[in-house]
């Protein structure tokens, strides 16, 4: 038996990989990355089933088989290849922050989609920076001032940067990233910085699910709970709406007369956001992601209202 028809034979020892599966497509990607970690060698698709078995060293087998045992304990497969694929670029990803979905891929688009020649953009909640690097690799002239709470977050966004926008200091510092010490703040540490200046966009992926949502146990269990989930308050209480309503509230000090909001969204409480938007003036439109579900929402100016 050659080393991927073991490595499926493994996988397939869990119920949850069987139930959604995906066996035959991550016991590829597992005997590929072990392949890459052990020799440096990237090895195709092709390659992967028409390599002999005997190139497959003793440490090269010892690699798959660890990868094979931890993934069907439930490790996200991300966290185990230490990449994951995301718009142009891939990126390293751990279970520092959030893993990559190709839902988010909706919001980088539509950014790209409206936007014409930003001068600056506001990201709240950096993460790996897969949201803030794409944009500045698709908009030369962009500068990105990102928030984020977690070191270890703006550690990998850095090095996600550098890889892919280019070393000593992201090409000229085109990225800055503001740490904050409570989730509690929102854009209020873009409000120290932007005394003058206005931006032409702000976007994020905020936390929004509350911990009677139903989550996958893998998630649940492996990504960052502060990524996850919005802020309580004092008494415990949650609000799975709260970074959505202090930016509907706080948005418009910092944005220029034609700058625009991009939020992604849980579609489950889509209208419920919408709504909040709407409220406090502002012009809203829903876009659905490949499934035809609510995921992006755009928010601009209305002109007929004054802001104060």
């Amino acid at each position: 038996m050659n080393a991927l028809n073991k490595c499926k034979e493994a996988l397939s020892q869990s119920t949850y990989l069987l139930q959604r599966d995906c066996i035959d497509s991550e016991a590829e990607v597992i005997v590929q990355s072990a392949y890459r970690f052990t020799t440096g060698k990237k090895l195709s698709r092709l390659e992967l089933y028409s390599i002999p078995n005997h190139e497959f060293t003793e440490e090269i087998l010892s690699h798959i088989q660890s990868l094979t045992k931890s993934r069907a304990c439930g490790v996200p497969l991300q966290h185990l290849t230490g990449v994951q694929s995301f718009f142009e670029h891939e990126y390293e990803i751990n279970s520092d922050a959030l893993i990559p979905r190709p839902e988010t891929e909706i919001l980088v688009q539509e950014v790209i989609l409206n936007q014409t020649n930003p001068m600056l953009g506001l990201e709240l909640g950096l993460g790996s920076g897969i949201i803030s690097i794409e944009l500045l690799h698709h908009f030369p002239q962009l500068k990105m001032l990102a928030s984020e709470l977690s070191v270890k977050a703006a550690e990998l966004a850095t090095r996600n940067a550098e890889r892919i926008l280019g070393k000593g200091g992201n090409q000229a510092g085109r990225l800055e990233i503001i740490s904050i010490a409570e989730a509690y703040f929102v854009l209020e540490p873009f409000q120290k910085i932007l005394v003058e200046k206005k931006a032409d966009l702000i976007v994020s992926n905020p936390p929004y699910l509350a911990k009677n949502d139903e989550i996958e146990e893998e998630v649940l269990n492996h990504e960052p709970h502060c990524a996850l989930f919005p802020p309580t308050d004092s008494a415990n209480n949650e609000d799975a709406l709260f970074f959505y309503r202090k930016i509907a509230r706080q948005a418009v000090a910092l944005l220029s007369f034609s700058g625009m909001i991009y939020l992604e969204i849980p579609s489950t409480r889509a209208a419920q956001i919408e709504s909040l938007f709407l409220k406090e003036g502002w012009l809203v439109e829903i876009k659905k992601d490949l499934s035809s579900r609510e995921r992006v929402l755009i928010a601009k100016r209305n002109p007929r209202r004054n802001y104060g």
